[in-house]
């Protein structure tokens, strides 16, 4: 079965990505983002299931907001309510829009999760 993701418009339409790939489509920064995303392979290597979450929280906040974060930044509450929606709306009024693999369930880490690394 395949993840598909309804795009807003604009761009309008729907990507459709493989069952494992994180689907998403919209614009951030008035470029449109419309894509097939893999998981950061990393991310696998990670044997705590909480601290891979966050690992991969942090990968998708990443992506669909066009703005690089790390691995352990601190995850807000109302960005896990956009993981909860499906979709990311910047201030200027644009929207991404974006589904997860079904085994991704992200919406239910710990926001105060212990794992900050020093740098």
């Amino acid at each position: 079965m395949s993840n598909t993701c309804n795009c807003p418009t604009p761009p309008g339409g729907s990507i459709t990505c493989n069952p494992d790939q994180l689907a998403v489509c919209g614009l951030v920064n008035g470029q449109i983002v419309s894509g097939c995303f893999d998981r950061p392979g990393h991310a696998s290597l990670i044997a705590d299931e909480e601290e891979r979450k966050v690992v991969l929280t942090n990968w998708v906040l990443s992506v669909v907001s066009g703005i690089p974060r790390e691995d352990y930044d601190p995850v807000l509450p109302e960005e896990y309510e956009a993981l909860k929606r499906g979709e990311v709306r910047a201030p200027d009024g644009s929207v991404v829009r974006f589904t997860m693999p079904d085994d991704l369930n992200l919406t239910k880490v710990v926001t105060n999760a212990p794992y900050a690394r020093s740098r």
